[in-house]
């Protein structure tokens, strides 16, 4: 007994104004002793944990207590307190084979093994306390239990009471009587617990206990219902994964770069809560005899974080060789030296344009912006975050990947803020990645910075920051055909580019899932839906994927002059070919 009033010290705990279930508990354990206790004091032998547990189930067991009946609240009770009460509506909860008792006695029960007339027998128990529940009820009886296999979800039986009560109300009611029998799916994705009427007819709303499993399949329906054609009818088409908007107050640098990168993913991932699957790993028994373009590019995000700490080339591949993912002896040279050599070439070409990667800075952003979304006043929007990658007046942004349009759009986005925080500063950008491909000469540098001179150029910042904003609340809604390689190519009218280029972009899971079957011509076609953005080119005729390209990309080229390593602004030939150092 002292090791259980032990546990109840111990592993048992009770808000500060009921500490009176703690004492009440000893005192049940003190009974316990005092009732196991002769005159020539405890037994000397052990208990067992069955023993002791059916000890403790004899004095802890229910008991019928006070209860405030007629004051019209909801009663929580077991059976026998309220025998005979009536009540307007009586609810069983789980009715089950385990829930009621059985005529099996225990194995030490003696005189259950023997039973004579007269004596207590608990499945007449049963039975007894299920009529009296039925007679109590006055306005409504119901009944839950059981109905399919937790594992199989196979129709289980009723326990005997219930079915042959069920038997009675059948007898009665007929044939054409009203369904008494309900049998609720245990998949909360079931198709009948969401559609009205299916599991009970004659409601006016689905029979389901999961509302977001509801509202999902309420946006599935959504996405594939019909929608009228742009101008038939006087109608506007509707968007098949629009939502509701949601309120934007504070935005964090970060989360408006990603959006206007790819607005897909972040529609998946901060309104749907949806990570896609991706491609299961497989255990490679064998060994590596070289990288693939996955492990290389992994390999050069690693070297170039670990230059940004300081790491040496020889320190980073000695470490490198311990992790066991590279091939074998000489072939893991040759892949380090690949890497380390790209590596070198940034490192060339942002010295060339006064940069130390490893000694950048980063600038906090807390920036009001005023954006319009939609027909409404104007929102203020708080605008957070860090600006990394800061070198006196120029922010580098430096990639171990192919390049890609929509690189640049991250990168003036950034550049906006900095120049919008700090319009006294003549700020500008870099932006360096791998080479297209593995026979171009130079590694490519872009630099770029905002067209003006002071308050013209903190203007001409602002108003693509707002951009900016609009597409990262438009992306909270719904899905934007703004597409990372793509969608420049739609805003120039250079068609052939385009076609090879959304094929690349829809092996993005986000944007395959989206966008599945979707061409050029179809973006070029699609009507602008209700919903879109105002201003994004209803006069120009243009399709929903073509107006949105030209609504981003137009204003970037409007805002942007591309510069070289001295600051100088390049030509339009020199734009297109990235401005190489």
């Amino acid at each position: 007994m002292d090791t259980l009033h032990a546990v109840v010290d111990h592993f048992c705990a009770v808000p500060k104004d009921e500490h009176w279930r703690i004492a009440a508990l000893h005192g049940v354990l003190d009974e316990i002793r005092i009732t196991a206790t002769g005159p020539h004091g405890t037994s000397a032998v052990p208990l067992g944990i069955a023993d002791v547990k059916a000890v403790l189930a004899n004095h802890l067991a229910d008991r019928p207590g006070r209860l405030r009946l007629r004051s019209g609240a909801v009663t929580v009770t077991s059976l026998i307190p309220l025998r005979g009460v009536p009540a307007r509506v009586v609810c069983i909860l789980g009715l089950d084979e385990g829930a009621v008792r059985t005529g099996n006695a225990d194995g030490d029960d003696v005189l259950g093994s023997r039973p004579c007339v007269g004596e207590r027998h608990p499945r007449l128990e049963s039975r007894h306390l299920l009529l009296d529940a039925v007679l109590a009820a006055q306005d409504r009886l119901i009944v839950t239990c059981n109905g399919a296999d937790l594992t199989t979800n196979k129709e289980v039986p009723f326990i005997v009471a219930l079915a042959e009560l069920l038997d009675t109300v059948n007898s009665v009611r007929g044939e054409n009587g009203p369904q008494v029998v309900i049998r609720h799916p245990r998949h909360g994705f079931h198709e009948g617990a969401l559609t009205t009427g299916s599991l009970l007819p004659g409601s006016d709303q689905p029979f389901t206990f999961d509302p977001q499993m509801l509202a999902a399949a309420q946006a599935r329906r959504k996405a594939h219902a019909p929608q009228p054609a742009s101008g038939t009818n006087g109608t506007v088409p509707v968007s098949p994964w629009a939502l509701a908007p949601r309120p934007v107050g504070t935005v964090n640098i970060d989360r408006a770069v990603s959006a206007i990168v790819n607005p897909g993913r972040t529609y998946l991932r901060e309104r749907l809560d949806v990570r896609l699957p991706g491609d299961t790993e497989t255990l490679d028994d064998g060994l590596p005899i070289g990288l693939d373009p996955l492990g290389t590019s992994a390999l050069g995000r690693a070297l170039l974080e670990a230059r940004r700490h300081g790491v040496g080339f020889d320190e980073w591949s000695a470490t490198v060789r311990l992790t066991g993912t590279l091939p074998p002896g000489d072939l893991s040279t040759a892949a380090l030296d690949a890497v380390i050599g790209e590596v070198q070439d940034f490192e060339a070409v942002l010295q060339a344009w006064s940069v130390d990667d490893s000694t950048t800075d980063e600038v906090d952003i807390a920036l009001q912006v005023d954006v319009r979304f939609g027909e409404g006043d104007p929102t203020a929007v708080q605008l957070m975050g860090k600006v990394v990658g800061v070198s006196g007046t120029r922010v580098a942004d430096t990639r171990y990947a192919r390049p890609r349009a929509s690189q640049r759009l991250g990168l003036a986005l950034r550049l906006a803020a900095l120049q919008v925080q700090h319009p006294e500063t003549d700020w500008s950008a870099v932006l360096v990645t791998r080479k297209a491909s593995d026979s171009d000469r130079a590694t490519p540098a872009i630099g770029l910075r905002f067209r003006g001179v002071g308050a013209e150029r903190s203007d001409t910042a602002r108003a693509f920051l707002v951009r900016g904003l609009q597409v990262f609340e438009w992306a909270l809604r719904d899905a934007v055909p703004l597409f990372e390689r793509a969608s420049e190519a739609m805003a120039g009218a250079n068609w052939g580019s385009a076609d090879t280029h959304l094929e690349n972009d829809l092996k993005d899971d986000a944007v395959g899932f989206l966008w599945a079957d979707t061409s050029v011509d179809d973006l070029r076609d699609a009507p602008l839906c209700a919903g879109d953005p105002p201003g994004l080119g209803a006069d120009s005729g243009a399709g929903r994927g073509v107006a949105v390209a030209e609504w981003v990309w137009g204003l970037l080229h409007e805002s942007v002059e591309y510069v070289d390593h001295n600051g100088v602004a390049l030509g339009a030939s020199d734009d297109e070919d990235g401005g190489e150092a």
